[in-house]
């Protein structure tokens, strides 16, 4: 293996500090001396520094946060779930109306098929409740990784 075969491998530890001085010696040592690797080193650096102005700059996070922030988005966002919610109630009443009207069932079938899906109905909503009261109360939510 050449040397610059060599160095080019161990670039990227080089340039993240992540070489025994030993190792980071020998490199620097060699990029001082070779054009071509030392251009290698510049490019990867020059890279590195762009990255990081990204990274930190951060503006299309920040910007997306101040819109899901806003308070029309929440009010939107709201009557969004509120909407789903009586879609959802409307559609499984509607449901259960066909279902129990074209099948001929005794009184207690029908009175048990509709205790049934009022449970499950209940159920959807106490669930759908618990989403919106634990997203509106969790400690963590201003917590960005």
């Amino acid at each position: 293996m050449s040397s610059c075969e060599h160095v080019s491998e161990k670039m990227s530890g080089f340039i993240d500090n992540e070489l025994t001085q030993q190792e980071s010696q020998k490199i620097r040592v060699h990029i001082e001396q070779c054009k071509s690797c030392s251009q290698l080193h510049a490019d990867l650096m020059d890279m590195q520094s762009k990255i990081k102005s990204i990274q930190s700059d951060g503006g299309e996070e920040a910007a997306l946060e101040k819109i899901m922030e806003d308070l029309g988005a929440k009010k939107t966002q709201n009557w969004g779930w509120i909407f789903v919610v009586i879609g959802s109630v409307m559609m499984m009443g509607y449901a259960s109306m066909n279902i129990l009207s074209e099948i001929d069932l005794t009184t207690f079938e029908g009175f048990f098929s509709t205790l049934i899906g009022l449970g499950g109905l209940l159920l959807f909503i106490s669930v759908i409740r618990q989403r919106m009261v634990a997203s509106k109360t969790d400690k963590y939510k201003d917590i960005n990784l």
